[in-house]
């Protein structure tokens, strides 16, 4: 039997075991840093895999990212290789015109392409006849556009002709007519969408490339630039199929100007220009 002062030890002794068992630290107080320290390095341990598991995921991320630029990039290469070489085998300006049109068409979101060209010895633009669209219903729309002609500043075409630079609109089917001349007629086919991007070789424009879709859409600055690029090489080209063009129109009206004058001998060189000429000799 426990009495007195036994009894109170014993109970004092419970409380202490009972104790431990909560906070084992309170038994062994000298190892007591031991399992703070055991504890900290887990957590610290953990946050530090967590880390490391987002980093590796961030950089598996930017890595396909990378892979998704890489591969447009090599896209945009060869459609530009591509479009070079069909353009360079064009028989005149206006089918290099039609294939820059295409396969702008074909490579990117645009449902309509279409040319307006500075009219020779005026001040406004005139249509061309390259144009490009994914159905026929788009017929109309071009046929109805070949009526109008835009100054200096006016419409699509002519703002992107004075500013020589690209001008996107997300929705022209909701600007007012000072800005689109051709809204009745966008609205009617059901464009949304449109951009226009100037083709410059030595200062001078050579056309305005005028792009539609039946989407709106925010202004896209990967889009914009594949056009530009497009538009830089096709402006050398260009101009050279219209040197190729006067040259042959020179040497059809040579032709035609000795056909008219038959009692002249003519000698031109083989650039079709005239070197010199003399009376015919009269065998009558």
């Amino acid at each position: 039997m426990v009495v007195g002062r036994d009894k109170q030890s014993l109970d004092e002794h419970i409380l202490a075991v009972q104790d431990s068992l909560t906070h084992p630290s309170h038994i062994y107080p000298d190892d007591s840093h031991l399992l703070d320290s055991t504890h900290k390095n887990n957590y610290i341990g953990k946050q530090t895999l967590e880390e490391r598991i987002l980093e590796l995921e961030q950089a598996s991320q930017q890595l396909k990212i990378e892979n998704i630029d890489l591969r447009r990039a090599e896209e945009e290469v060869l459609f530009l290789q591509r479009m070079t070489q069909a353009i360079s085998e064009a028989t005149d300006f206006h089918s290099a015109l039609g294939i820059a049109l295409q396969k702008v068409c074909d490579f990117t979101s645009w449902k309509f392409g279409e040319a307006w060209i500075p009219k020779t010895n005026s001040h406004v633009l005139e249509y061309s006849p390259a144009w490009y669209g994914v159905s026929p219903e788009l017929e109309k729309f071009r046929t109805l556009s070949q009526t109008f002609t835009f100054s200096l500043g006016v419409g699509i075409p002519g703002r992107v002709w004075e500013s020589r630079h690209p001008e996107w609109i997300q929705d022209v089917s909701n600007v007012s007519d000072t800005i689109c001349q051709r809204c009745q007629l966008v609205r009617e086919v059901g464009f949304k969408a449109g951009v226009g991007i100037p083709i410059i070789n030595r200062n001078e424009v050579l056309a305005i490339l005028v792009f539609f879709m039946f989407e709106a859409y925010e202004e896209d600055q990967r889009l914009v630039e594949i056009i530009s690029t497009v538009a830089i090489q096709l402006g050398s080209l260009i101009q050279r199929k219209q040197a190729e063009e006067a040259l042959r129109s020179s040497v059809a009206t040579n032709r035609a100007l000795i056909n008219a004058l038959p009692d002249l001998l003519l000698r031109i060189n083989k650039e079709g220009y005239f070197v010199n000429f003399k009376a015919a000799k009269n065998e009558s």
